[in-house]
């Protein structure tokens, strides 16, 4: 559980996302999309020092996928919980 001021927001997973948009009062659905987003964005970090480093490669098109996806979970786009790319699923250490 984080507590922030008077809000309690119960540690969610990716799978909830559904939940998340549905039943939350619009400030909790977005804190709970940022906590989310901060492992995604953990996850994306790795993914790029790999393919930085040599230690894997992507194709442009995979390129484009995952930069797209990442300006759409900068936006906390529903779709971006419910599309994440292949390569950035490996990386992430929460439920998906």
């Amino acid at each position: 559980m984080i507590r922030k001021a008077k809000t309690t927001i119960k540690l969610l997973s990716v799978a909830d996302i559904d939940k998340i948009t549905s039943s939350m009062p619009k400030k909790e659905m977005l804190d709970a999309k940022r906590q989310l987003r901060v492992a995604l964005f953990q996850a994306f970090d790795k993914h790029k020092g790999n393919i930085a480093y040599g230690a894997e490669t992507e194709t442009e098109e995979q390129k484009d996928q995952i930069l797209k996806w990442r300006e759409d979970l900068k936006d906390l786009k529903t779709e971006a919980f419910k599309e994440i790319p292949e390569a950035i699923k490996y990386y992430y250490e929460g439920d998906l």
